[in-house]
């Protein structure tokens, strides 16, 4: 959870993006959550707040968004939230922009185009096209697919993603990032088919059942 007590972090923009004279409000992922709000061409980012998904932990976000607004008198021209339609900073978001802000623009920024984007702007970067590669756990990609490590042509406006690992299935969804065993299992599947039941691994026999309704799963491409 965030320190009250701490200051925000405050970076200079210094002419990166043409958002300088904008007021720009940024609720960033659900799992280790941020936010950041930009006013007068400084960024003010406050950290730690944990996983979203515990609602005291989503309930002290909120109220340490509205109270940072309220302390700053903001009124963001801009909103921005992850690709992740789900996420409860996305809601939060677009709460937000329904509610008291409705003149604010909304935007929806994917998650590893944000990781490049952002080391663009720490580096003090001009708005020059450049390689970038995010190679940082899951998020919601362009294309609707569950995407991971990516190689993207890019400047602070805009991005083209050239390059991926190949997809892999993630049987029980977010379960798999917390049971890295499930993705094993999908990745064995993947190339073994209904073979890798008799495969000599100790970790199936022992997750044999789950294994099974795990491979139902990939069959009928359920969660």
């Amino acid at each position: 959870m965030q320190n009250v007590g701490r200051d925000p972090i405050v970076v200079p923009i210094d002419k990166l993006t043409k958002s300088r004279t904008k007021t720009v409000l940024a609720l960033g992922g659900e799992l280790k959550a941020n936010y950041c709000f930009i006013k007068d061409g400084k960024a003010y980012l406050f950290t730690e707040f944990s996983d979203l998904k515990n609602p005291l932990v989503y309930q002290e976000f909120k109220a340490s968004v509205l109270k940072q607004l309220k302390n700053f008198s903001l009124k963001p021209d801009i909103i921005a939230h992850d690709s992740n339609p789900v996420f409860l900073s996305t809601r939060f978001a677009l709460e937000l922009k329904g509610k008291i802000f409705e003149k604010s623009k909304i935007i929806n920024i994917q998650h590893h185009y944000a990781h490049i984007a952002a080391a663009l702007a720490e580096n003090n970067r001009k708005p020059e096209k450049v390689i970038g590669v995010a190679c940082d756990g899951t998020g919601w990609g362009d294309d609707g697919n569950v995407w991971g490590c990516e190689f993207m042509r890019c400047d602070l406006e805009k991005n083209f993603r050239f390059g991926h690992l190949d997809y892999m299935y993630l049987p029980g969804s977010e379960q798999a990032i917390k049971e890295p065993w499930r993705i094993a299992f999908g990745m064995l599947f993947k190339i073994y088919k209904e073979k890798v039941f008799s495969l000599p691994i100790p970790w199936l026999k022992k997750h044999k059942y789950e294994t099974k309704i795990m491979a139902q799963m990939i069959r009928k491409q359920i969660n």
